[in-house]
């Protein structure tokens, strides 16, 4: 049982109504002021409203008039009477200040027309003096009175009347669950992909309710971390994942965009099935988003006159997020990325051939990407002109592969314009090996006419063992570009 006194306001009404809250009630046993009577009108939750009547005033306060106190003074009066006349023994006094009260009589004189007189006492005026033996006649009497009379004292002052009870409460309360919480502590930052661990324990004194123990991420709606009885210690366990700039809890999201290089709030409390709460914990945290990665192109300069020239584009990427690795590609236009570095971050790069432009503008997009999946890019732009210069010279390269692999001997028949200077020269290696060209000739005694101004050659060669690898190379040649001599067929065999 807990005992507690609670003050109503101070008011000038008698009857008064005191309303009060009690944390975690569970019920009132008594109440009792200090003053007048205190009974318990209604009970709604915590909130407890009590009516007081009854009591004395505790204090009073002057609101207006005055006051004057008594005053007395002698007050004095007289007359006289005829003989036989009553001179009573008191008489009442009154005047017009406010005085009143009784005076007694202090003197009675008889008098006579022969000027004597005599002193007598209260009664009645006689008709003869006192002490003449009846011999002289009163004429009249005169008497006084004497006394002490009182003006009553004036109060007109006005007051107000306050009173204020002292409330005496005894009640059972239910207790608040506590929670402890061990991590995480205090200003810890997540980076990308890093986990809030949320633990510690709660527990409820109280018999036969449960516990519910929430947790709440800034204005974030709160969360159940998780329930379970009273008299239990519950042990917290939760996992909240960082990444892509909010907290997940498993696959839910259940923040918005956390904003880097400002303090982050984790609070943790607990609530019983009764109501009661236990003091909120909180810890503050810090985030880093996954930021992009970075990349550089240094200046280029391609050149080339044919499709064979190649050129560098060289650069580096980096991460500026710790535990970040990073893959960079290009791709040519519309075709598909080529890697060309994996890596903590360093310098890279890619050649490229002429052959693999188009004719015009070409786009050339370099791209890094880190493990979480945060991308750069640059963009390239290059024209390749058409050069038309005409040449006097060519080479053409074939390679011949025997049905069974390798050959000791090739057979080789070309028609050609018979105006056309050819040169045919044959390599037979081994895979792996030099490429080592010989000059083959043609037979003039086989020269066979094809059509007009067409002719066929025959070349022969053979080798002492068989040979995998086998170039043909052609190379023709004109004096002038008016000259537009042709090879119109090549055929052979091996053996």
């Amino acid at each position: 049982m807990v005992t507690k006194a609670f003050t109503s306001t101070e008011s000038t009404s008698r009857s008064q109504t005191l309303k009060i809250t009690i944390p975690n009630l569970t019920k009132v046993i008594s109440v009792k002021a200090n003053t007048g009577n205190a009974v318990v009108t209604s009970i709604n939750g915590n909130e407890v409203t009590i009516s007081l009547s009854g009591g004395t005033y505790t204090r009073s306060e002057k609101t207006g008039g005055d006051y004057t106190p008594a005053q007395t003074k002698t007050g004095v009066s007289g007359g006289s009477v005829s003989p036989g006349g009553s001179i009573p023994s008191t008489t009442s006094y009154s005047d017009g200040q406010g005085f009143s009260g009784t005076l007694s009589l202090k003197s009675v004189i008889a008098h006579s027309d022969g000027g004597s007189n005599g002193r007598i006492s209260a009664g009645s005026c006689p008709a003869v003096l006192p002490n003449t033996g009846g011999a002289i006649k009163t004429s009249y009497c005169t008497y006084s009175y004497e006394g002490t009379v009182t003006k009553p004292a004036v109060d007109t002052r006005t007051y107000a009347y306050y009173f204020q009870y002292i409330v005496t409460v005894d009640y059972e309360d239910n207790k608040a669950p506590t929670v402890t919480v061990t991590g995480p502590t205090n200003n810890i930052t997540l980076y990308e992909n890093d986990t809030l661990n949320v633990t510690g324990t709660a527990i409820d004194q109280d018999p036969d309710q449960s516990v519910t123990v929430y947790y709440q991420i800034n204005e974030n709606p709160k969360r159940v971390l998780t329930t379970n009885l009273s008299q239990i210690q519950i042990d917290l366990s939760k996992q909240l994942i960082f990444k892509g700039g909010r907290l997940y809890d498993g696959a839910t999201v259940i923040t918005g965009a956390l904003v880097d290089g400002i303090a982050q709030t984790l609070k943790v409390w607990a609530i019983d099935s009764n109501g009661a709460e236990s003091s909120a914990i909180t810890r503050t945290f810090y985030v880093v988003p996954n930021r992009a990665p970075l990349l550089t192109v240094d200046p280029i300069t391609p050149s080339g006159s044919n499709n064979s020239d190649k050129f560098k584009i060289k650069g580096t990427a980096g991460d500026p997020d710790v535990n970040a690795s990073v893959k960079v590609t290009y791709r040519i236009n519309t075709g598909n990325p080529v890697q060309i570095y994996s890596g903590p971050g360093g310098t890279w790069e890619l050649e490229i051939t002429l052959s693999q432009l188009a004719v015009g503008e070409n786009t050339i997009v370099v791209e890094v990407i880190d493990n979480y999946n945060a991308k750069t890019s640059k963009t390239i732009k290059l024209n390749k002109n058409t050069v038309k210069t005409p040449i006097l010279q060519s080479v053409a390269r074939y390679k011949i592969s025997p049905p069974k692999g390798s050959a000791r001997g090739v057979l080789i028949w070309v028609q050609r314009d018979e105006e056309l200077d050819l040169k045919v020269e044959l390599s037979m290696t081994l895979v792996g090996e030099q490429e080592q060209y010989i000059l083959l000739e043609a037979d003039p005694e086989k020269i066979v006419p094809v059509n007009d101004g067409i002719v066929e050659d025959e070349y022969y060669h053979e080798t002492v063992e068989p040979k995998d690898n086998i170039i043909l190379k052609l190379t023709t040649t004109r004096p002038n570009i008016n000259i537009d001599n042709k090879v119109y067929l090549i055929m052979g065999v091996v053996e």
